[in-house]
C-alpha cells in the first residue's frame, strides 16, 4: 500500500521518458476534455487488460507484477500483496481463455512469492521487498497460493499458505481486530478480506483456529455496522473518507466469507452487504450517468467529484455477485452501466504499453486514489468483472475465487 519513491521505479530514460510525456499529455488533455474511449465487447477488453498485466509482470524480470505505471517515469517496483491476488485472475483466464501460457505466468509469481515469503509465514508489505509484515498483504497472498496448489497439486503452495494463515491468527487481537502489522497502524474492517482467506484455509486443513480467527474479526466488523450499512473504518486513514476500493474490500470479504459461515451469521452478513450496496446503487443510480463517486461518506453521502476506477471495478463484481445471489436484475443492471464506463477510461490504442490496455486510478487521472497512475489492482478486479459477468451469461463457472453461492436464483436470462 506504501507508494515507491521516482527514485525507485524499474524503468526510465530519456527516449522512453520522451515518449511517454508525449503520451501522458495526450492522456491528461484527454481527462480534460471528458473525452469517452470505443467502448468494445467483454472479450476485446478483457484481452486488452490481460495484455497490460503480462506487461506489469514483465517489467519486473522477477515473476512478481509491477505495482504500477506511471507516465513518462516508468513501472514501479513488483507488489508482493496484488501479485498475489492476481494469481487466480491468470489462473481464471487460462481456462477462459484457453490460453495455458497465463497458466505459467501464474506459476511464476507464486513461485517468487514462495522466495520472499517471511520466515515466520508473514508476507512482506508495501512495493519491492521489505523488511516488515503487512496483514492485509498476507491474506491477499494466500489466495494465489491456494489456487495454485489446487491447479498444480504442489503441496509447498498448501504449507505457504498454511504458514501464513497461522500468523495471521497469531497476530490477531483477541476481540478479533488486527492492531499489529497493519497499514498506518490503525484496525480497519476491509481486513474482512483477510477473513475470507482464513476461511479458504480452513476447509483444506480443518485447524479451527483459521476458522475462529476469521469469525472473531468478522463479528468485530458486524459490531461497527449502522442502520443504513454504513461501517465505521472502511478506509485507508480515519481522517479522509474511504474511497470505494476498501469500500469494495470490506464488503466482499463479508460476502464471500458468508459462504464459510455458520447461520445466523451468514444471514447476518448478507443483509448488511445488501442494505450498504443498495444504498451505493440508489447513490449511482441518482447521479447517473456520471460515474460512481470516488470516496463515500457517513450515511453514504458521495464526498468527491472524481471516480475511483479500481473501486468502479470491485464494486460492478459486488453487484454481479448479488444478482447471482438474490435474482434482482437491478444489480445486473448497474454492474453493466459500471463496465461501460470503465471501458470509456481502457485506452486500447495508446503507444506506450504501461497505458495500453491499462486503467489510471482515478477519473479524471489527477484524483485522490493513485493520482497520475496506472495501479495494478484495477485491471486485474476489471479482468474478475469481465469474466465474472461472462460466466453468467454463459452460465458456466471456471473461477477459482467466485463460487456459486447454494440455493440463488438461477442467472438464466441475464
Amino acid at each position: 500500500m506504501k507508494h515507491a519513491p521516482v527514485s525507485c521505479m524499474l524503468h526510465s530514460g530519456t527516449a522512453e521518458g520522451l515518449k511517454g510525456q508525449t503520451s501522458f499529455i495526450e492522456l491528461v488533455y484527454g481527462h480534460l476534455t471528458d473525452y469517452k474511449h470505443p467502448a468494445g465487447t467483454n472479450e476485446e477488453h478483457l484481452r486488452a487488460v490481460m495484455v497490460w498485466l503480462c506487461s506489469a509482470q514483465d517489467a519486473t524480470g522477477c515473476g512478481g507484477v509491477a505495482a504500477a505505471y506511471y507516465p513518462y517515469v516508468g513501472w514501479a517496483p513488483p507488489y508482493p500483496e496484488v501479485t498475489g491476488y492476481i494469481i487466480p485472475t491468470f489462473l481464471h483466464y487460462a481456462a477462459f481463455s484457453g490460453d495455458g501460457r497465463y497458466i505459467e505466468r501464474a506459476i511464476g509469481m507464486g513461485e517468487w512469492e514462495l522466495s520472499i515469503q517471511m520466515p515466520d509465514g508473514a508476507v512482506r508489505g508495501g512495493w519491492g521487498i521489505n523488511d516488515y509484515p503487512l496483514v492485509f498483504d498476507t491474506g491477499q497472498v494466500i489466495f494465489g497460493w491456494l489456487s495454485l496448489f489446487e491447479k498444480t497439486g504442489r503441496e509447498e503452495f498448501l504449507a505457504a499458505a498454511v504458514h501464513a494463515a497461522d500468523w495471521l491468527a497469531d497476530c490477531q487481537d483477541a476481540d478479533g481486530k488486527w492492531s499489529r502489522f497493519v497499514y498506518k497502524k490503525i484496525a480497519t474492517t476491509y481486513h474482512t478480506r483477510v477473513a475470507w482467506p482464513l476461511l479458504l484455509v480452513y476447509r483444506r486443513t480443518g485447524d479451527p483456529r483459521h476458522r475462529d480467527a476469521a469469525e472473531r474479526h468478522l463479528r468485530w466488523t458486524l459490531d461497527q455496522v449502522h442502520e443504513d450499512g454504513w461501517i465505521d473504518n472502511m478506509g485507508f486513514t480515519q481522517s479522509r473518507p474511504p474511497f470505494t476500493h476498501t469500500i469494495a474490500y470490506t464488503l466482499e470479504g463479508l460476502l464471500e466469507s458468508s459462504h464459510s459461515v455458520p447461520e445466523p451469521l451468514a444471514g447476518r452478513i448478507r443483509a448488511t452487504v445488501r442494505r450498504a450496496c443498495d444504498a451505493i446503487m440508489e447513490s449511482y443510480n441518482r447521479h447517473y450517468p456520471l460515474p460512481m463517486p470516488g470516496t463515500f461518506s457517513r450515511g453514504w453521502r458521495p464526498s468527491h467529484r472524481y471516480t475511483c476506477v479500481t473501486g468502479d471495478a470491485q464494486m460492478a463484481i459486488l453487484f454481479l455477485r448479488l444478482y447471482q445471489l438474490f435474482g434482482s436484475p437491478q444489480y445486473s443492471d448497474v454492474a453493466d452501466r459500471l463496465l461501460q464506463q470503465i471501458k470509456e477510461v481502457q485506452c486500447r490504442t495508446c503507444a506506450d504499453a504501461g497505458i495500453r490496455g491499462g486503467l489510471p486510478g482515478s477519473c479524471p487521472i489527477w484524483g485522490r486514489y493513485r493520482r497520475f497512475s496506472y495501479p495494478n489492482c484495477g485491471p486485474k478486479f476489471f479482468a474478475d468483472a469481465l469474466m465474472l459477468r461472462e460466466s453468467i451469461v454463459q452460465n458456466r463457472c471456471i473461477d477459482p475465487v467466485y463460487r456459486p453461492f447454494h440455493g440463488a436464483p438461477s442467472a438464466a436470462g441475464f
